[in-house]
């Protein structure tokens, strides 16, 4: 620590294991988007110890994890599983849902520059819900802007074909705005874009099986080959 200058300057190894986040959020006066168990390693510095010199003087890299978390205000199987059966109503998800997303791991390596925290290698899984991707939280202005890969494993009922498809491809999800009233942009068209495709091949191919002598079969191949 070199407490010459007007701000101390400090350089710490922080090592923190299962502590509250929420209670450390709102110890630096940031707002509990998300909550749960969380561990930390890395080496940081910076200058001054207020919420204000963390959002904008202190700058390093580190790895984090978490255990029960919550992303509070936004349910993201919720948002995926009615965007893809406003498209496609031979699918539908959940009932009912609750305000949040429930996460039972967490974890990403993380770099810190003046108040923003690039996040990379981003994993999450939950019951019925898989995660990866990247991204920027902004501490000085509580924004984030998240790129994910969502893969929704379960609570689907309907069209068994579609289902499985869903559940082995990820959703490309961003997630941005404000934490108090976050935004999101989901891709879900080329996904049922190319069921449909399948399924239209199948017809065509089962229509050939069952007519092996029709002269449009060759027409009809062609089609499937591309």
């Amino acid at each position: 620590m070199d407490v010459t200058g007007k701000l101390a300057k400090i350089s710490i190894q922080p090592i923190l294991n299962n502590i509250e986040l929420g209670q450390l959020l709102v110890a630096y006066d940031l707002p509990e988007a998300l909550t749960g168990k969380f561990t930390m390693r890395g080496a940081v510095k910076g200058s001054g110890l207020t919420s204000y010199d963390f959002s904008h003087n202190w700058a390093g890299k580190m790895q984090m994890s978490m255990n029960d978390a919550r992303l509070n205000g936004m349910n993201i199987q919720q948002l995926v599983q009615q965007a893809i059966a406003r498209n496609n109503n031979s699918v539908q998800g959940l009932e009912r849902y609750d305000h949040y997303t429930q996460i039972k791991s967490l974890q990403a390596e993380g770099e810190l520059n003046k108040g923003t925290l690039t996040l990379s290698n981003l994993l999450a899984e939950s019951e019925m819900l898989n995660a990866k991707g990247a991204g920027n939280i902004d501490f000085a202005d509580n924004q984030c802007d998240l790129t994910l890969g969502v893969r929704v494993t379960g609570g689907w009922k309907g069209n068994s074909n579609l289902i499985q498809r869903l559940q082995n491809t990820d959703v490309p999800l961003r997630v941005y705005g404000p934490w108090a009233q976050l935004n999101y942009q989901l891709q879900v068209d080329q996904i049922l874009r190319n069921q449909l495709q399948d399924e239209a091949k199948n017809a065509i191919q089962n229509w050939i099986d069952r007519n092996k002598k029709a002269k449009d079969n060759k027409e009809l191949k062609s089609i499937l080959d591309k």
